[in-house]
């Protein structure tokens, strides 16, 4: 017996011609802001395909495509619905392979009909490279499985501290887990002015967030100098302080800190007393040189070094999942802290998470990623090194982002250009505290550009730069 069609309107619409890829893309949104609840049910493919003014072929598809993921149930003569689980799985799902046009950005000249072309602004990886399969089993284990209210976060601590003692090599006593990394920074910051502390020392130029955190806990943020080798440590003073670093990959310039600067650094905290925050957001990247431990992980430094690490930069920026290991010295107050603040991270995620750990597809997906992010980083420097010899690039040893230095025009001049002609970048002026610092130029990620992509830009580098000059924005570098 046919089925009464159901009277469903769904809150959408989309731009003609409508395709099956846009359409899935906005029927997730809808199940992560709430336009579509666990439960609900969808219209028919032939109502929807009326309301869209579409063909009933590409509802269709973008409904098998959501069933066989697992986000919608199809029930035979009942319809489609909205799958229990949904939501936080949609959090966690994988997008389409990168193309030409990955995380377009809308180019607005006077007059012009908007273009667009590609976001190269640092702080987001490419989610398209984790394996959407492995992905989907892990969510549906964690998600669909009964499960006791915290068994998410538990396993999450435990498939962390075996993640960081085995690849970071750092010695876990204790992990707190956080929706971010600026949660880290403000626990250590606000332990830190607990125990006394009343100097906070940050990389000039450095991480925003990370001043702000600082700030907040009490700290009036002093710029301490970068250079090839990490923090000049000659530039601290020689009593108790709190330092944030980022060794592995230098925010923003990308320098790694040497073996020698960490020992250095490490030595000074333990005769000063004071603490180090080691923000590793690019630790697991790096390209044609040999591996370097954590701060953390170095003789003595657990007592001084508190570590903070995310999932943004090795999965996605979606997952909202951060950690950190406290220093031995402020190991309770950091405790207290985290007590009082009451963060936590969602329980779906926390447990797919878990899974894709244990299972060992995260060491998997680092090992690809990495060789996916080399080439595309290879690709970069080939490209501004032929069109732009001129400009060094810096900083391409780790991470996903570069520097190009620019000596003849103001880094902000160039990032302007460069927006009007379709690409985003960073400008080093943009980061806190840069005036501290000698190098200027544009920072740039390579985590989502093609090939292609990259001869595109540098291009595009090379004329931008002529005509800033050409609009009186040269100058003389003393």
């Amino acid at each position: 017996m046919a089925r009464t069609p159901r009277d469903v309107h769904l809150p959408i619409s989309l731009p003609t011609p409508v395709r099956s890829r846009r359409l899935v893309d906005e029927l997730l949104a809808a199940i992560v802001d709430g336009r579509l609840a666990e439960g609900d049910w969808l219209p028919s493919t032939r109502v929807l395909a009326r309301q869209l003014s579409c063909s009933r072929s590409v509802v269709t598809g973008c409904y098998d495509e959501l069933i066989a993921a697992g986000f919608l149930d199809g029930i035979p003569g009942a319809g489609t619905r909205v799958r229990a689980g949904a939501r936080a799985a949609v959090r966690l799902g994988a997008r389409s392979h990168v193309t030409e046009e990955s995380a377009p950005v809308v180019v607005r000249g006077e007059g012009a009909v908007p273009r667009i072309i590609g976001d190269l602004r640092p702080g987001v990886p490419d989610g398209s490279l984790i394996d959407a399969r492995r992905w989907r089993s892990c969510v549906r284990a964690a998600t669909w499985t009964p499960e006791p209210p915290t068994a998410g976060t538990t396993a999450l601590t435990a498939a962390l501290g075996d993640h960081l003692r085995r690849h970071r090599g750092v010695h876990v006593e204790q992990i707190l887990l956080t929706p971010g990394s600026s949660c880290g920074f403000a626990l250590l910051g606000e332990a830190a002015w607990e125990s006394g502390i009343r100097r906070a020392f940050v990389e000039a130029p450095g991480y925003a967030e990370a001043q702000r955190e600082l700030a907040r806990a009490g700290f009036s943020v002093e710029p301490v100098e970068v250079d090839a080798d990490g923090v000049c440590i000659g530039r601290l003073p020689d009593d108790r302080c709190l330092v944030y670093t980022t060794p592995a990959h230098q925010y923003p310039l990308g320098h790694r800190m040497s073996v020698d600067r960490r020992a250095r650094l490490v030595e000074w905290a333990r005769r000063t007393g004071s603490v180090i925050i080691e923000d590793d957001y690019d630790g697991e990247f790096r390209y044609d040189v040999p591996p370097l431990p954590a701060l953390q992980a170095l003789p003595g430094a657990r007592e001084f070094v508190g570590y903070v690490g995310t999932a943004s930069k090795t999965l996605t920026v979606g997952l909202a999942v951060a950690w950190t290991v406290p220093p031995g010295v402020l190991s309770d107050a950091v405790g207290r802290r985290y007590a009082e603040r009451a963060w936590s991270v969602a329980e779906p995620v926390a447990g797919t998470l878990a899974e894709f750990i244990s299972r060992g597809h995260l060491a998997t997906h680092l090992a690809k990623v990495a060789r996916t992010y080399r080439d595309r980083r290879n690709a970069l420097s080939a490209a501004v090194i032929e069109r732009c010899p001129e400009m060094p690039i810096i900083g391409v040893d780790a991470g996903l982002h570069a520097t190009i230095v620019i000596d003849r025009v103001p880094g902000a001049q160039v990032r302007d250009r460069l927006e009007r002609s379709g690409w985003l970048v960073r400008a080093v002026s943009d980061y806190p505290l840069a005036d501290k610092q000698s190098v200027d130029g544009v920072v740039v990620s390579y985590a989502r550009l093609t090939p292609a992509s990259a001869v595109r830009f540098a291009e595009a580098l090379r004329r931008a730069v002529p005509e800033v000059l050409s609009e009186g924005g040269g100058r003389v570098r003393t």
